[in-house]
């Protein structure tokens, strides 16, 4: 059995980029002049990584190097070839002699032709033992690895050439973990060392400003059984030391800076001034100017955070809390509905066939030819007998179902019952084929099955009913879509519709009914990943940790490439790790939400197509999570997933938007104007930011505001959509928008302008609330015939729709209609009409009309929904029109009581009078 390898860390130094132009500077040949030859460099460089209990690895050999792209363009850096490990070694260019001066004044001979063809060929000559060298250690390095091979010890990170290994003893180990869990950074120190073969005199007066630090975090080794990661440190300026340390050994650098130039040597020419001339450090310095950086590599023979070869997981499963439960059965399908599904298979059939190959001058035929054409090229495909079989099974099922054959029938008994299937078979062929055929275009009609179908009906109403904050019929909209799919399951999935249902619970703060709904959903189906995931969320907001964990690792097995469910458990792990008592238990959480995080991470980051949060692609969790835990109104878990978002990926605009949502929807009206402000002063032509603020301004009761947010979304998103026909394209613009405009702008009295916002919402949004509103601007604009086309055309689209019929009674009420205005007022009463202010409109047409009892009905309705002092006074007139004298007196002292300001107090004081006399006269 091999024994155990103790733990240990590789440290490549890839090199530092991003470098000052002043590195070009330092450069001197053989004959003692400057050179812009990098080989000619007069430093090497060191950087040392400072590992715990004072453990450190250095890389002492670095070298200048200029690069050149195809392009032209130069690249500084310094790179630590193999070897550069301070290992007591020299290279062999330090390790030479320096160059020896001549004369009095120390001056370089000058070299012949002869000497400097010599000097270049030994300089070639020492390039390509270098060379032969690097591939000598680059072979051998390789030589290693393929037995290590060979011996069943493969490295699944192999250290580039050049690493330094380094071993970690257990404390070092422990260490390391605990500056990774603190978020405590490795320290990195980089300074600059005069070469070994310059002059003795040589000085360094720049030594201190040209060293540098630098902090590598270590928090990517978090993520569960990660051993090896990239880094790019940027290098800040050492501090300047407070006063000078002499050394046991320092280095030549700073030796010769700190004593004076020998007095020889200054008589000397200074071919390298800059050595010897301190730098101004007034300006930014330039390791931070130019963003110098050091790409580094760390390789740990073992991760700091062992990842299990399973995910941890709880012992229970949602089966364990939730029991299985089967779905409804089917309706049967009836004999005649499955004919007439047969014929419409068969028809589209031949029509597909039909269009695909007809050419093009046929297609410019007229319609009867176009027919004729298409009845020929039915005959002789030999279809018939293929139709014949598709169509007997139900043509049987028909006849044991409609008809009744005897079984001793006689020869006419037998043809009268053959033509009555015949004409009935027929009548159905006809109906289907007319529902899909136009017969001025000869053209397949959109189907109109969806838009029919009970429960996109439903869903419909209650969506409509939402936005206008009536949560009660919302509810109930809901629920008559429950009941339809418990009595017929062929339309939609049941746990869909039970998961739609509980996020609406959730919209409106019912907790109870939401936890209900979810529970249904999963008992349907154990694998619905919406509904697991949701209703983890919600276990995890009352903090119930336990059953929390068991649907969201659910939701992770469920679908283990979902970004939304990785990053929903990371959310739980850092929630449950917040509320853990045990240090041990505690740490082990989070670094499981680490591996979560990472995980989600990973998978958006490789997406094709991600995600789109607040009108741009994102590829943050956090802003993606965010986003989705707002939809569903969790702003407790969103404000902790935002100051994830701050913490460890920076503030943006994303962050802002969602943050003002989020105060918007938890009704903090003036933080969420603040954050709004901020994100369009960094992005003027925010669409989703101007229609968040004209939500806040209206639930502010500031409608010119409102209007001009509102208005200046709508104008950025036409210019970016390219006009109207595209704008729902643009995030954030939808019909309820211009359906807020339009109310705002009749509560203004713009009753055209709102006209116009609400055509615009029925363009895009054909509903029976656009449609409604557009009746509502007709009216106050007196247009009373496309009054009633437009609440026509919503009491289709919505026929439970109360306000729409008190609108229909009013039109009549205006066109003299008086029998249908009665029939609209009673159905606008059986569909619940809770309007006041309508219904006291109805009453004074009604009084205007002089159907005073009507009208008198219709005030007293109108006070047992809001009890206003207007209502009193209009009430108190139909009575004093009725010489209801006592009643009217009543009234006008109610007014008296209820009265908002002075004048209707002194109308109510005068009618009242007026009654006196009245009296008197009678």
């Amino acid at each position: 059995m091999a024994a155990q390898k103790n733990s240990s860390v590789g440290i490549y130094v890839k090199e530092v980029q991003n470098l000052p132009e002043s590195f070009r500077g330092f450069g001197l040949d053989e004959k003692g002049a400057l050179s812009p030859n990098p080989a000619d460099h007069v430093f090497r460089y060191e950087l040392c990584v400072h590992l715990p209990d004072e453990t450190e690895v250095r890389f002492a050999t670095g070298r200048f190097g200029v690069e050149t792209s195809e392009e032209g363009t130069e690249t500084m850096s310094i790179v630590f070839p193999p070897g550069s490990p301070d290992d007591g070694k020299k290279d062999e260019e330090d390790a030479a002699p320096p160059p020896k001066p001549t004369g009095k004044a120390g001056k370089a001979k000058k070299m012949t032709k002869a000497e400097e063809e010599e000097e270049r060929k030994r300089k070639e000559e020492e390039e390509r033992k270098r060379k032969e060298e690097e591939e000598r250690k680059r072979k051998e390095e390789e030589e290693r690895r393929a037995a290590e091979l060979e011996n069943g010890e493969e490295d699944d990170n192999p250290l580039p050439l050049g690493s330094i290994v380094t071993p970690l003893p257990p404390e070092v180990q422990q260490a390391l973990e605990g500056m990774a869990d603190t978020e405590t950074p490795v320290p990195i120190t980089f300074r600059r060392i005069l070469r070994s073969n310059l002059p003795p005199d040589t000085t360094d007066v720049n030594a201190n400003r040209y060293k540098a630090e630098g902090l590598l975090s270590l928090n990517a080794f978090l993520e569960p059984g990660l051993a090896m990661c990239d880094f790019v440190v940027p290098l800040k300026p050492c501090p300047p030391p407070a006063e000078p340390v002499e050394d046991a050994a320092p280095s030549r650098s700073q030796s010769s800076a700190k004593k004076p130039p020998p007095k020889k040597a200054a008589k000397k020419k200074d071919t390298l001034p800059t050595l010897t001339q301190e730098e101004d450090g007034s300006g930014e310095h330039p390791y931070v100017e130019h963003g110098t950086n050091v790409v580094i590599t760390l390789n740990f023979s073992k991760p700091l955070v062992y990842l299990p070869e399973h995910r941890p997981r709880p012992n229970l499963k949602p089966d364990d809390i939730i029991p299985r439960r089967a779905k409804p059965q089917k309706r049967p399908v009836s004999s005649t509905q499955l004919y007439s599904e047969e014929i419409k298979k068969i028809v589209l059939s031949l029509a597909d066939e039909w269009k695909a190959t007809r050419t093009a001058a046929e297609a410019n035929q007229s319609i009867e030819a176009q027919q004729q054409a298409f009845m020929d090229s039915l005959k002789g495909k030999g279809l018939h007998s293929s139709f014949q079989e598709k169509l007997k099974f139900c043509v049987v099922k028909i006849v044991k179902e409609q008809f009744n054959k005897q079984p001793n029938a006689t020869k006419q008994e037998t043809q009268t019952f053959c033509n009555k299937l015949y004409v009935y078979l027929l009548d159905n062929m006809h109906k289907t084929v007319n529902e899909l055929f136009s017969r001025q275009t000869l053209a397949l009609q959109p189907s109109t099955v969806n838009e029919n179908q009970t429960h996109n009906k439903w869903k419909r109403l209650a969506d409509e009913a939402e936005l206008m904050k009536q949560y009660s019929l919302a509810a109930k909209y809901h629920q008559e879509r429950l009941v339809h799919e418990a009595e017929d399951p062929t339309e939609s999935a049941a746990e869909d519709v039970w998961n739609e249902y509980g996020q609406f619970c959730l919209r409106v703060r019912d907790i109870a009914k939401a936890e209900h709904a979810f529970r249904e959903a999963i008992a349907l189906n154990l694998n619905h990943l919406p509904s697991l995931i949701t209703y983890g969320l919600l276990l995890l907001s009352k903090k119930f940790f336990t059953e929390a964990e068991v649907f969201l690792q659910a939701a992770v097995d469920v679908d283990v490439e979902s970004v939304l469910s990785w990053s929903c458990l990371g959310l739980f792990m850092e929630v449950a790790a917040q509320n853990e008592e045990d240090e041990y238990r505690q740490k082990e959480r989070l670094k499981e939400a680490m591996y979560s995080y990472n995980q989600a991470k990973r998978l958006l980051q490789s997406a094709t197509d991600p995600p789109i949060v607040c009108g741009k692609p994102t590829t943050s969790v956090y802003i993606y999570l965010a986003d989705f835990l707002l939809d569903i109104h969790f702003e407790h878990l969103a404000d902790h997933t935002l100051a994830n978002q701050l913490k460890r990926e920076g503030q943006c605009v994303a962050s802002d938007l969602l943050t003002g949502r989020m105060h918007f929807q938890q009704e903090n009206f003036e933080k969420a104007e603040e954050y709004l402000k901020s994100v369009i002063k960094t992005e003027r032509e925010n669409v989703r930011a101007y229609v968040l603020l004209g939500d806040v301004y209206r639930e502010l009761s500031r409608p010119s505001d409102a209007e001009q947010s509102y208005d200046r979304a709508l104008a950025i998103a036409e210019k970016l959509a390219g006009g109207f026909d595209d704008i729902e394209k643009i995030d954030g613009v939808n019909g309820p928008v211009y359906v807020f405009l339009g109310n705002i702008l009749m509560t203004m009295n713009r009753y055209q302008d709102a006209n116009d916002a609400y055509l615009l919402a029925a363009r895009i949004w054909p509903c029976g609330l656009t449609w409604m509103g557009v009746g509502i601007a007709y009216y106050r604009l007196e247009d009373y015939e496309h009054a009633e086309q437009a609440l026509n055309e919503s009491n289709i689209l919505n026929n439970l729709n109360p306000t729409t019929w008190a609108y229909l009674c009013l039109v009549c009420l205006k066109t003299g209609r008086l029998e249908e205005a009665d029939h609209a007022f009673n159905q606008a009463l059986k569909q619940n009409l809770t309007n006041a202010d309508v219904i006291s409109e109805i009453g004074e047409e009604q009084q205007a009309l002089g159907r005073v009892l009507l009208a008198e009905a219709a005030f007293q309705r109108s006070l047992k929904h809001e009890d206003k002092a207007s209502t009193h006074m209009q009430l108190a007139n139909t009575l004093t029109a009725m010489r209801r004298f006592e009643d009217a007196r009543k009234e006008y002292a109610a007014v008296v009581a209820k009265a908002l300001n002075d004048t209707q107090r002194d109308i109510a004081i005068e009618k009242m009078l007026s009654i006196d006399e009245l009296e008197k006269a009678q």
